[in-house]
């Protein structure tokens, strides 16, 4: 079951995309709203797409850092992770508003909070 309505960029928005270093995260994360829903997967609810963007947009204005990876969770949400100074940083976006972020490192414990206000996510620089 896909249940977003998918708006495409039109040409001067795919322009901006190509000179944008999030471009290719932000277009892998708007496709999330098409997955079908399946054994594995669920498709992601617009809102949680939106959220992601927007932190790791942030996260980028702060930092300039970009996600190593970003991927659709079992769930139906979001995750963003970044690799920092040998820290593996972690988002994840759940489809009923919480955002986890964890950061982990070898030989040391991890570290896990759990937010619902974009406004308090942390920068992951802030515990590296």
């Amino acid at each position: 079951m896909n249940y977003n309505k998918i708006k495409m960029p039109s040409q001067s928005e795919s322009d901006l995309l190509k000179n944008n270093p999030l471009a290719e995260s932000i277009e892998t994360i708007r496709s999330f709203a098409l997955l079908e829903e399946d054994e594995e997967l669920m498709p992601v609810p617009q809102q949680e797409i939106e959220r992601s963007i927007a932190v790791m947009e942030a996260i980028y204005a702060k930092s300039k850092l970009t996600p190593f990876w970003v991927v659709p969770t079992r769930s139906g949400g979001v995750g963003l992770e970044y690799r920092i100074k040998g820290a593996v940083v972690y988002y994840h976006f759940v489809p009923k508003g919480v955002i986890d972020f964890s950061v982990s490192r070898e030989n040391a414990a991890s570290t896990q909070i759990f937010f619902t206000n974009l406004n308090e996510t942390p920068n992951p620089l802030d515990f590296i």
